[in-house]
């Protein structure tokens, strides 16, 4: 999943141990592209 998304071993295990730090928007952008899914925003309440 990380060689997939582009990004480090290390990244993925923070965040499958929910480690606390810097998550860039950009790796939570990634790693669910990279199993393929997105990411969508939206209003809260819609």
């Amino acid at each position: 999943m990380a060689r997939c998304a582009g990004v480090s071993h290390s990244t993925v295990a923070r965040i499958e141990t929910l480690a606390k730090g810097d998550m860039g928007i950009s790796v939570l952008v990634q790693l669910p592209e990279a199993t393929g899914y997105v990411v969508k925003l939206a209003k809260a309440g819609q």
